[in-house]
C-alpha cells in the first residue's frame, strides 16, 4: 500500500461555533442596517406623496391660467418643505458626513441626485407662480424629481438576502411605482380637464398610465401578504374608484372637437386624490408590516436561530471519528442546509424580478434623457424594439444600460 501524507482539518466544536457566531453577527449587522434603510424609505415615500400632490395642484393652477388652486399650491409648498426637512434629518443622522458608513455608493449617488433636484425646486415654483412655464413642462420636472426618489428606493431595498424580506421589499417597491403612475394620471388628467379638452396624445398617455398601474399592482399582489392585497382590493370596489372609472370612460370617448367644463378639473383632482390617499394608507401598512418582519428577523438572529443564506452549496460532513460534532451544532447545520435548499429557488426568483425591474427602469431613464421623451413613450419604445428583435424587454433594457448607462 502506498503511504501518502494527509492533512487533518482542525475542525472542532469550538471553531464551528465561532464561525456560526461570526456569520450570525454579520447577518445581524445587515438587519440593523436594514432598519436604517426602512427609516429612509419611509421619508422618501412621504416626500414622493407630497410632491405628487404639489404636481397635481400646480398643473391645474397652470392649465386653468391661475383660476384654480392658487392658495392650495402655497399650502402644498409648506407640506412638501416639511417632508423635505424630515428627510434631511434622517440623512444627517445616518448618511451625510458619517465616517465608515456601511452602505453602497449607488445609494449615496442616488441621494445626491435627489438633493440636487430639491435645490432646483424653488426655481420651479417661481416659474409656476409667474406662469412662465407650461403645465406639461412642470409635470415633467416634478416627475423627474419623483423618479430620482424612486431610484433611491431601488438602491435602498437591495441589501438583504432574507427571502421573505426580499419579497416584501419587492412588493413595496411595486406598490410605490404603481402609486406614482396613479399620481401621473391625476396630473395629466388635471391638465386636460383644466384646459377643457383632451388631445389624442393625452388620451393615449392616460390609457398607458392606467395600464402601467395595473401591471405594477399585479406585481404587488404577487409578492405581498394576503391582508395587504385585500386592503388594495377593497379600494378597487370603493365608490371613489367607480367615479374615477366614469371620468376615465369620459376621457376615452372624447374626440378632438369635444369640450368639457373646466370645473371638472377640481372634481377629478379630488376624486383621484382620495384614491391616492387610500393608496398612501396602504403604503403605511406595507411599511409597518415590513418593519415587524425585520424586528422578528433580528430577534431570531439574536436567539441564534438558523441563518438564512443565499449560497447554493449544501452543507455536508462525514462521520469520521476525528470529526466529532456537538449534537446541537450538527442539528443546527442540518436545519440550515435544509432551509437553504427550500428558500433558494424563491429567493433567486425574487432577486431576478427586482433586478429585471431595476434594469427596465434604468433603461427608461436613459431613453427619457437621450431622446427627450416621457416615461410612457420610453416604455413603448422598449416594447417595440423587443418585438422587432424577437427579444424580451429585459434583454433590450440590459443592452441599453450597458451601452449608454
Amino acid at each position: 500500500m502506498i503511504e501518502r501524507d494527509s492533512f487533518t482539518m482542525p475542525f472542532d466544536t469550538y471553531t464551528t461555533k465561532q464561525l456560526l457566531q461570526q456569520a450570525q453577527q454579520i447577518e445581524l449587522a445587515a438587519a440593523t442596517q436594514l432598519d436604517t434603510r426602512i427609516d429612509l424609505i419611509i421619508q422618501i415615500c412621504s416626500n414622493i406623496h407630497e410632491l405628487q400632490k404639489e404636481r397635481g395642484r400646480s398643473n391645474i393652477f397652470l392649465a386653468s391660467k391661475g383660476e384654480y388652486y392658487t392658495q392650495a399650491c402655497l399650502e402644498q409648498y409648506q407640506a412638501t418643505d416639511k417632508a423635505q426637512a424630515d428627510l434631511w434629518a434622517i440623512l444627517k443622522q445616518h448618511y451625510v458626513g458619517q465616517p465608515n458608513i456601511a452602505t453602497n455608493h449607488h445609494l449615496l449617488l442616488s441621494l445626491a441626485v435627489v438633493l440636487q433636484h430639491f435645490a432646483e425646486l424653488p426655481s420651479l415654483r417661481y416659474q409656476i407662480e409667474t406662469q412662465s412655464i407650461t403645465a406639461e413642462q412642470a409635470t415633467q420636472h416634478y416627475s423627474k424629481i419623483i423618479r430620482a426618489m424612486i431610484a433611491v428606493i431601488y438602491e435602498a431595498v437591495d441589501i438583504t438576502q432574507h427571502e421573505a424580506l426580499q419579497q416584501s421589499l419587492l412588493g413595496l417597491f411595486s406598490f410605490v411605482q404603481a402609486k406614482e403612475y396613479a399620481g401621473q394620471e391625476r396630473a395629466w388628467g388635471g391638465i386636460g380637464f383644466a384646459q377643457s379638452h383632451f388631445t389624442t396624445e393625452l388620451c393615449n398617455k392616460l390609457a398607458q398610465l392606467k395600464d402601467d398601474q395595473d401591471t405594477h399592482f399585479t406585481l404587488f399582489t404577487n409578492y405581498s401578504a394576503t391582508h395587504l392585497v385585500q386592503a388594495w382590493q377593497d379600494t378597487q370596489t370603493h365608490a371613489t374608484q367607480h367615479e374615477v372609472n366614469k371620468l376615465r370612460r369620459l376621457i376615452a370617448n372624447m374626440t378632438l372637437q369635444d369640450a368639457v367644463a373646466n370645473q371638472i378639473a377640481e372634481v377629478w383632482y379630488e376624486l383621484t386624490t382620495h384614491r391616492i390617499d387610500a393608496f398612501r394608507l396602504i403604503e403605511h401598512t406595507i411599511i409597518e408590516a415590513l418593519k415587524h418582519k425585520i424586528c422578528a428577523y433580528r430577534r431570531a438572529l439574536k436567539l441564534g436561530q438558523p441563518l438564512q443564506s443565499h449560497e447554493h452549496e449544501t452543507l455536508e460532513w462525514t462521520s469520521q471519528p476525528e470529526l466529532v460534532f456537538c449534537t446541537s451544532i450538527k442539528n443546527l447545520l442540518l436545519e440550515q442546509a435544509h432551509r437553504i435548499k427550500q428558500m433558494d429557488r424563491e429567493l433567486t426568483e425574487a432577486k431576478q424580478a427586482l433586478h429585471d425591474h431595476k434594469m427596465i427602469y434604468q433603461a427608461k431613464v436613459i431613453l427619457v434623457a437621450q431622446l427627450n421623451i416621457n416615461e410612457q413613450q420610453a416604455h413603448k419604445q422598449l416594447q417595440q424594439t423587443a418585438m422587432q428583435k424577437g427579444q424580451t424587454i429585459v434583454q433590450i433594457a440590459n443592452f441599453i444600460v450597458q451601452q449608454y448607462g
